[in-house]
């Protein structure tokens, strides 16, 4: 039954991470066409609040979906370090809200309940990995 457990958490970790893709794919999307931000027209403004703001906050998601991507390997092995993986993944995802909100021509439209509940969303996902890995 722990191994379901681990199976459903990984795939949500997995969507997490495509999510999270999404910037620093367009980011290096614009490395080879000068048309991103014409695809990028009518869009979500978190996006192009992201994309506008430059290369630190789509860096910063690349390392925290690289980080939800081996924790999720890390889940279905039931090792406890994927756990650490979720939290620089929180951190990370907290430092590029901030860079983008500093960094970019427009402000995210995001409130500060809206940030408290994905932080505190990663965090339940941290206690839930750390609940259904085994420990060192």
């Amino acid at each position: 039954m722990a191994f379901v457990f681990r199976l459903v958490i990984a795939l949500v970790m997995l969507a997490a991470a495509l999510v999270h893709a999404l910037v620093p794919g367009l980011t290096i999307a614009g490395f080879f066409s000068d048309q991103v931000f014409e695809m990028l027209a009518g869009a979500d403004p978190l996006i192009t609040a992201y994309v506008d703001a430059g290369a630190w906050p789509a860096v910063l998601l690349g390392a925290s979906t690289l980080c939800l991507l081996f924790g999720a390997f890390g889940v279905v092995k039931g090792e406890r370090w994927a756990a650490s993986l979720v939290f620089l993944t929180a951190v990370a995802d907290a430092v590029s809200v901030y860079l983008a909100n500093t960094m970019s021509y427009t402000t995210l439209p995001l409130s500060l309940l809206q940030i408290a509940g994905l932080g505190a969303s990663l965090v339940v996902l941290f206690l839930i990995v750390r609940a259904i890995t085994k420990p060192v």
